[in-house]
């Protein structure tokens, strides 16, 4: 019996320094005090700053944060997983994280006559978090451009920087990596030669990310690459002859940031996602039963 109980320590204790190992990545897993929102720039603004944020601190540093080991993906464990199943659903959660914001604007065309341009330098799309000392810290800051087609009739969006410094989903310590599905949509409002309102949804784009790295460098290609499809250009409102509105309309943004191991956890034959401590409950329960099947069986 002495052996046996042995090896059930090694077991769990072995177990615990493998869970260890599995941790969350500190920068990962933030929104305390999260504030999200979308600012939008134009050519004509003189102010087109925006908040400081950790990533930008980390470049003007001339220390080297200390690079961290990487830790292998975790193996299946299959034992007693139906008595650790609302465990595992409430663990997955942390591994995926929404968050959204909008804003209107009036003035997506420089002037109110036929020949205006386009206004738009940049649309950002920004989340801040309390982090060290309960300061606001900025998390994530995505800059969109605005591209006019050559027959001047559509645009695009093209996104132009990222820089990110927390991710809200959790991300294990070998893991600094994420992967973002962003969600936009453009309504557009103007009133047509009738004078009467008009209301259209111009636009729903997609645009995914992947493999985007907290506080290292963004792949300037991925960027390039995930510029939307073309849709229509803002309608103008006609007020007068030869007098048009500046542009109408608002744009919201749903980010949806996920990593590998959230996905992991959604198949039922992958890895189970679950903390230390009740992994640990776990093995201590199921080592207290089969050490008492042992201790009870009959002697030879």
């Amino acid at each position: 019996m002495k052996s046996r109980n042995i090896f059930y320590i090694y077991l769990i204790t072995g177990s615990i320094l493998f869970l260890n190992s599995c941790i969350a990545y500190k920068y990962s897993h933030k929104s305390k005090g999260e504030e999200v929102y979308v600012e939008i720039i134009h050519f004509s603004d003189e102010n087109n700053s925006f908040p400081v944020n950790s990533v930008m601190e980390a470049k003007n540093k001339t220390r080297t944060r200390g690079v961290l080991p990487l830790i292998a993906a975790p193996y299946a464990i299959n034992m007693a997983v139906r008595g650790v199943s609302k465990v595992v659903a409430s663990e997955r959660k942390k591994y995926a994280a929404v968050y959204s914001a909008k804003n209107s604007d009036d003035m997506f065309y420089t002037d109110n006559t036929s020949k205006a341009g386009i206004n738009i330098e940049e649309i950002r799309f920004v989340r801040l978090v309390k982090g060290k000392k309960q300061k606001m810290d900025t998390a994530l800051v995505l800059g969109l451009g605005a591209e006019l087609s050559s027959d001047g009739n559509f645009i695009r969006l093209v996104p132009k920087r990222l820089d990110v410094s927390y991710s809200k989903t959790k991300l294990k310590l070998g893991d600094k990596k994420f992967d973002l599905d962003l969600n936009v949509t453009i309504n557009a409002y103007w009133l047509d030669p009738n004078k009467q309102h008009n209301a259209k949804e111009v636009a729903s784009l997609n645009i995914i990310l992947y493999n985007i790295p907290i506080r290292g460098s963004i792949n300037q290609n991925m960027l390039k690459n995930s510029t939307t499809q073309w849709f229509p250009i803002i309608p103008r409102s006609q007020l007068a002859d030869n007098i048009y509105g500046t542009g109408n309309f608002l744009i919201q943004i749903s980010a949806n940031e996920y990593a590998e191991y959230g996905k992991r956890s959604q198949s039922a034959s992958g890895a189970v996602n679950i903390s230390t401590e009740d992994l640990f409950k776990m093995m201590k329960d199921v080592t207290k039963r089969q050490v008492k099947e042992y201790d009870e069986r009959p002697k030879e």
